[in-house]
Parts: structure tokens; C-alpha cells; sequence
């Protein structure tokens, strides 16, 4: 039996022992990968939907009262916190009432935030999401942030802030009035 190089190549060929073994090698750091960022992405939506909902339900809650005051924005920032349980980091709350002077006059009645978030300034009022508004018409602005922080960087997604601006009109009064004795 003579040494060939030709019958050497034809046996390895044709021999599929470990193939198996080598598939799993080169796959299986593509499979993880696209498994973490799976999760990641997942997760990085649903903190998102979460943190709009608990704004919505938040700027919901402000629509049906009347009066406002210290006592009760801190009640719904506790019920924020609540809202998202599995969320580490500060999140903050401010809840404003917005009133149209003119067409082009905006005025904020009252502002206030008990995470410490300092009161929204007439200058500051993101007009691009107020409702259309007649004449001393009033909205309450709920603004809220949220961080996030994916559970790895394997994904692309970094930590970020997911900030949420709500404008609702007051449900059953004119103006929701603020109670600074309470």
C-alpha cells in the first residue's frame, strides 16, 4: 500500500466523524448571541410599554380629581414606583397645569415634582405635544423618566432614560386647581 496524498484527502472527505462536534463549536456562539440580544430587546420593550403605562395611568388619575396638592402627586409618585417594581434607579415625576393665554401664550398655572425635579418653566412647555387648546383652556402635563439598564451589552443597547410626556384635559372641571395648604 502506497502513501498518496489523493487517497488521503478522499478518505478524510468522505469521513464524518465529528461533524457534529464542529457544527456545535461554530454555531453555538451564534445561537447565545442571538439569545441574549433576544432577551435584551425583549426587555428593553417591555420597560418601555411599562414606564408609558404607569405615565398613562398617573396622568389618568390627575385628569378625574380636582385639586391637586403635595400629599396627593406623592401618592402617585408611590404609585409609580409601584407600577414598576423591577426597575432599579430613580424615576422621576412633575405634574403641571398648563394653561392657553393665546395663540401663541402659554402659562404654567402650577408645577410640582416630589422627586425633586425642579417646576416646569413657561419657557419649557413642550407645546408640540399639548392637544389643540381654545383660549384659557387648560391640560395637566404629566412628564415622567425612567431609567433603564439592559441586562447585557451584548445587544447594542445602552442605559438610557425613558422619559414620557403626557397632556390630558382635566375631566370634570375647567382647571384643576392646586391646594398649597395640604
Amino acid at each position: 500500500m502506497r502513501f498518496s496524498f489523493r487517497n488521503l484527502f478522499k478518505k478524510a472527505r468522505n469521513d464524518e466523524k465529528g461533524t457534529v462536534t464542529v457544527e456545535f463549536i461554530i454555531m453555538f456562539p451564534l445561537l447565545f448571541t442571538w439569545m441574549i440580544g433576544s432577551l435584551v430587546y425583549f426587555d428593553a420593550f417591555r420597560e418601555r410599554n411599562n414606564a408609558s403605562k404607569a405615565a398613562s395611568s398617573v396622568a389618568d388619575i390627575i385628569s378625574r380629581t380636582d385639586v391637586q396638592n403635595v400629599a396627593s402627586v406623592s401618592q402617585l409618585a408611590l404609585l409609580q414606583e409601584r407600577l414598576l417594581p423591577g426597575i432599579q434607579g430613580t424615576k422621576s415625576l412633575r405634574v403641571s397645569s398648563i394653561q392657553r393665554v393665546t395663540e401663541d401664550s402659554f402659562i404654567v398655572l402650577w408645577s410640582y415634582s416630589p422627586t425633586g425635579s425642579d417646576a416646569l418653566l413657561a419657557v419649557d412647555i413642550p407645546i408640540n405635544i399639548l392637544p389643540l387648546m381654545t383660549d384659557n383652556e387648560t391640560v395637566i402635563l404629566t412628564e415622567t423618566a425612567v431609567p433603564f439598564v439592559p441586562l447585557s451589552g451584548l445587544a447594542g443597547i445602552a442605559a438610557q432614560t425613558y422619559i414620557n410626556k403626557i397632556a390630558i384635559r382635566p375631566r370634570y372641571v375647567s382647571a384643576i386647581a392646586w391646594d398649597s395648604g395640604s
